[in-house]
């Protein structure tokens, strides 16, 4: 749209106006309105600066992601500053969970989308996907990290078999009968898991069905 056709685009009018109030959320939904998508991006991205909450600034942050592409430079720098503050969020988060695994995503995918896989790496690693992370670390050339990484998932890898063969020969063992060898199995099973949970409680039910077969003089 030429200069003066801009001018004469009420919206266009609308949106200088706002701008010129300092009325960013104004402006830019009228930018918008008139098509002026890198100038919507621009507005947000001042009203992500003046956000006194960061709820308000990741609200602020995401419409200009919207509006700008990930090419543009406006798009580029909102997309930073969205996968930044998300990467705050997550890291701050007092007791992990769904939550802060979600902002980890979304900040790891960001970061992605504008070619800082350096830091979509550190995301990822944060959730525990060192595969993934491993390979972005090899598209940042950060070789070193990468190695480590996926000496990591190799680990996680050998643990989770070992654990699976463990729980296998829990059921075997108690198939044949034998509680003490399940109880060992068990056992290993505890110590194994990162989500113990399970294994406590079917640990916990077997001593007791032989502390209570003992009890009734019948072997355990």
């Amino acid at each position: 749209m030429s200069f003066f056709k801009r001018l004469l685009s009420p919206p266009y009018r609308r949106a200088l106006e706002a701008e010129a109030r300092g009325d960013h959320d104004g402006a830019a939904r009228a930018y918008a309105l008139a098509g002026e998508r890198e100038k919507a991006a621009e507005m947000n991205l001042l009203r992500a600066e003046a956000s006194t909450t960061r709820k308000d600034e990741v609200d602020a942050l995401r419409a200009a992601c919207q509006w700008a592409a990930a090419t543009t430079e406006a798009g580029r720098k909102a997309r930073r500053r969205l996968a930044d503050a998300l990467r705050a969020l997550a890291a701050a988060a007092a007791v992990p969970g769904e939550p802060s695994r979600l902002h980890w995503k979304e900040a790891a995918a960001l970061f992605a989308e504008i070619g800082l896989h350096g830091e979509e790496g550190e995301c990822l690693e944060a959730l525990g996907e060192d595969a993934a992370a491993s390979r972005a670390f090899g598209a940042a050339g950060l070789i070193e990290r990468m190695e480590q990484a996926l000496a990591r998932d190799e680990q996680r890898d050998r643990k989770g078999r070992r654990l699976r063969e463990a729980f296998d020969e829990y059921q075997l063992e108690m198939a044949a009968g034998d509680r003490e060898l399940a109880l060992s199995a068990l056992r290993l099973c505890i110590e194994l898991s990162d989500s113990k949970g399970d294994y406590r409680r079917l640990c916990e039910e077997l001593e007791a069905r032989r502390a209570r077969l003992q009890a009734a003089g019948v072997a355990a």
